[in-house]
């Protein structure tokens, strides 16, 4: 007879991953406040996002792509993660600046020159 094998687990590891999920919730509003302004001075400007309790993301673009790279964020420790993301640009715009041609005559060009 086979006898059934289960997963086991001390009740120690189970305190201790019930603790580092609570150390995590109850660090979110840290995280929102800190780790924002500490992520944008590591990543050189550019606004991040939390994906994540301590994890950043921030969104680079050239208004062609968008690259999305990743950052883990401890109590001011900024580490970048080897994760990224690209996508195409879709909230950009692009704008035609029309030239203003302006055809004067002979009499239109005199007024204007004694006027300087």
């Amino acid at each position: 007879m086979d006898s059934r094998k289960w997963s086991r687990f001390s009740l120690r590891l189970l305190f201790c991953s019930i603790s580092f999920l609570c150390v995590c919730l109850a660090s979110w509003n840290v995280c929102q406040q800190r780790a924002i302004s500490d992520v944008k001075t590591a990543s050189g400007g550019w606004t991040p996002k939390i994906v994540a309790p301590f994890v950043l993301g921030v969104e680079r673009s050239n208004n062609v792509t968008v690259r999305e790279t990743y950052h883990l964020w401890w109590f001011g420790l900024v580490i970048d993660l080897p994760y990224s993301s690209k996508s195409p640009e879709t909230g950009g715009f692009v704008s035609a600046v029309r030239p203003l041609i302006i055809i004067q005559t002979e009499e239109e060009l005199q007024l204007n020159t004694s006027e300087y």
